[in-house]
């Protein structure tokens, strides 16, 4: 298991998606940003980067002006619904955890 999988915001986000569909992607990203800003883990502000990164080219074709603030007002704003946005927010996440090791050698790396 990875220092992501181990977490308790992640195993918080897997009940949530496992046992619960009434919140939306802004209260997913206030959810991460809050436990981030308290638990100092750096998986977090990583996981933020990959997934701006990510929705930046799908859904503004790489213009970093284009960018709003964070991946919770994006998806927001792009979904069709918020299980649509929570969806797409659990397969970033999904990405994201069996890239870590990699994203983290690599960015250390820069």
């Amino acid at each position: 298991m990875s220092k992501v999988q181990d977490s308790q915001l992640y195993k918080y986000l897997m009940f949530l998606k496992k046992y619960t569909s009434e919140y939306n992607i802004k209260e997913i990203f206030n959810l991460a940003l809050g436990y981030q800003m308290g638990s100092k883990e750096e998986w977090i502000s990583d996981l933020n980067n990959y997934i701006e990164r990510k929705l930046l080219i799908m859904y503004f074709g790489n213009q970093f002006d284009k960018l709003p603030k964070n991946y919770g007002i994006i998806i927001y704003e792009n979904q069709n619904d918020d299980k649509d946005g929570i969806k797409l927010f659990y397969k970033l996440l999904d990405e994201f955890v069996a890239q870590y090791e990699d994203i983290r050698i690599n960015s250390s790396s820069v």
